[in-house]
């Protein structure tokens, strides 16, 4: 199943059958331990995952609780402690309201709704152990989210599609630049070869030109659902997505992910054909 939040004035609309009770009706915030490390066990990782969303709405998480993965992820510029300061701001105030928990691996994953003085968005969060503590390995806002889609019983697929449907979200309602740290480095080439002015930053691909063509993916899509996923290799996914589209047909895509480096990465998105 999928949600849309739709914006109007002094309200939000979310369309989900099955969640429309508590995202339209529950306002309290997560309930842990006051933010910061903790150890695995004591408090549950429920618990863990909990306090760092409220730390996220009081803004006094740090850089440092967020995975260098991440943090390389959401940096714009030469300072990444400022990128990153700057894209916990963004949350600051927010209140998140959890509709939707699994767990595989050492990670948990919550989506729900985020309210703020800003915005009403849906949001995506996922914690992994570190060490011997947890941190945040993932944080999204959109303004459409899959919801209610079961992880498959193994956990490997279950890794894979959670990042597929993080993928998906950010195409249809979010920063689609985020989504780039989510494509592997061989597709983001591919689609964008790096001008000069990006090699002379580091960079094998164009962040501009990418965002420029990622943009076009949407279409009219008003939202998505999950309608298989498979094992094609131990390092190799494939998950088939449905778009929603205004005249009310289905349009399915394949969504390939790769394990590189111990983390899932989208390969490709291509419209499937029908035989």
């Amino acid at each position: 199943m999928w949600t849309a939040t739709d914006r109007q004035p002094g309200r939000v609309v979310v369309l989900v059958a099955a969640a429309v009770a508590c995202l339209a009706g529950c306002d309290s915030k997560p309930q842990g331990n006051p933010p910061g490390m903790t150890t695995p066990g004591d408090p549950t990782r429920r618990q863990s995952a909990d306090a760092l969303l409220v730390a996220i709405g009081d803004g006094t998480i740090s850089p440092s609780q967020f995975t260098p993965a991440f943090q390389k992820a959401i940096t714009k510029s030469k300072d990444p402690a400022a990128d990153t300061r700057e894209y916990i701001d963004q949350f600051r105030g927010a209140n998140f309201v959890v509709n939707e928990e699994a767990t595989f691996g050492d990670a948990i994953v919550l989506r729900g709704r985020v309210d703020s003085p800003n915005f009403k968005e849906a949001f995506s969060f996922r914690m992994v152990q570190e060490g011997d503590g947890y941190k945040v390995e993932w944080l999204h806002r959109s303004e459409r989210m899959g919801m209610n889609i079961k992880p498959p019983a193994d956990p490997v697929l279950a890794a894979a599609q959670d990042t597929a449907r993080n993928f998906l979200d950010l195409i249809l309602g979010g920063d689609v630049r985020l989504a780039h740290a989510l494509m592997t480095p061989a597709w983001r080439t591919k689609l964008a070869g790096a001008t000069p002015a990006d090699a002379k930053d580091g960079l094998d691909y164009s962040p501009g030109f990418l965002t420029q063509t990622m943009r076009t993916w949407k279409g009219d899509a008003t939202g998505y659902s999950l309608s298989k996923a498979e094992l094609s290799a131990k390092d190799e996914a494939t998950i088939t997505a449905e778009f929603d589209v205004p005249n009310g047909a289905k349009v399915p895509y394949a969504v390939k992910a790769n394990k590189i480096g111990g983390q899932w990465l989208v390969a490709s998105f291509d419209q499937r054909i029908a035989p």
